[in-house]
């Protein structure tokens, strides 16, 4: 018998498929989640967010915009109860990407990331839904309707800057840079749809090919090549977006390459003439919307290597992944 918090949010699922018309009585089960209660059973996965943001709500609608594709996610039904607001999908066939990598040939990586950038511009072909263009928060802090998107990251710099908590001198370096270079995102637009999530984790294959994108919370307008920052984030710390039980059985190594294959069979995330300023923006408006959200900042010498300060220090310095996958693209010499 299911006990405590378990059995609570069981209840809660259970609740949740009742609420669209289907049987409760069907077997679920807990799955891992950084951000969601999330259940599976054998032919649906159910998805519920208990924060006061709608967030669920505002992806079953998104979803409904999508081209009817084979990896395209089949909205069941949602919810937009405050605190109790879910979404209901029928269940993929397939585990993850990260978690069938490791067993794949190089030949067999390589036809995947093929797929992946096909579905990519299916989706990037998408016009941005009504539904998508509001949003509680986002991953970066950009707003295409300032009178330039990089303005909410100098607000936060400002903001942090009065909280003392984080070095005023990084603070400065970083305003600097984006001062210097912001204008790269003067054409930062809303027109197309972004997944805005996109690491192995949300991507779904089985033996015929790519089955899912997952996870369409962070969908919203953006331009396309924004896509890039939470992919090749991924790509150069994949433990950082993994569970626990998956987390050691792939390293930075084993997607090496990957970054090369995104740019051959999907070129047009690349050619922007200012892509090597646009995607340094695009991590420093991650790093600061992280920052945002934390309420204490520890001291330097106690930060993990993934601590956002540590990564702008490194992008600042030269010696973080994402130049060193730039300069492997020939993006940068």
């Amino acid at each position: 018998m299911v006990a405590g918090p378990d059995r609570l949010a069981q209840t809660r699922a259970r609740r949740a498929m009742q609420g669209v018309g289907l049987r409760a009585s069907e077997r679920i089960e807990r799955a891992a989640s950084t951000r969601n209660e999330v259940h599976v059973s054998p032919h649906y996965v159910v998805r519920i967010n208990r924060r006061p943001d709608q967030r669920l709500r505002r992806e079953g609608l998104v979803c409904q915009s999508l081209p009817p594709e084979r990896w395209t996610p089949s909205v069941v039904g949602y919810s937009g109860e405050t605190g109790f607001d879910f979404v209901v999908v029928e269940r993929k066939p397939g585990v993850a990407l990260s978690r069938a990598w490791p067993a794949m040939s190089t030949e067999r990586r390589r036809v995947m990331i093929g797929e992946l950038c096909r579905a990519l511009k299916t989706l990037h072909s998408v016009e941005t839904p009504k539904a998508a263009t509001k949003m509680f928060g986002t991953p970066h802090l950009l707003d295409p309707s300032a009178v330039s998107p990089v303005v909410p990251i100098l607000m936060a710099i400002d903001t942090l800057s009065a909280r003392g908590q984080v070095d005023h001198m990084l603070l400065q370096d970083i305003a600097d840079l984006v001062n210097d270079h912001g204008g790269a995102l003067d054409d930062y637009h809303q027109r197309t749809l972004i997944h805005g999530d996109l690491s192995f984790e949300n991507i779904m294959v089985d033996v015929n090919g790519l089955s899912a994108l997952l996870d369409f919370e962070w969908a919203r307008g953006a331009p396309p090549d924004l896509e890039l920052d939470v992919l090749l984030r991924f790509l150069r710390h994949p433990q950082a977006h993994l569970p626990a039980d998956v987390a050691g059985t792939v390293g930075p190594a084993d997607f090496e390459i990957v970054p090369q294959w995104l740019s051959e069979d999907y070129p047009e995330l690349f050619v922007h003439p200012r892509i090597v300023e646009r995607l340094a923006l695009y991590c420093i408006a991650f790093d600061m919307a992280e920052l945002m959200t934390m309420t204490h900042i520890t001291s330097v010498d106690n930060m993990g290597p993934l601590h956002p300060v540590r990564r702008l220090t490194g992008l600042l310095t030269g010696v973080s992944p994402l130049r060193d996958q730039l300069t492997r693209l020939s993006l940068l010499v």
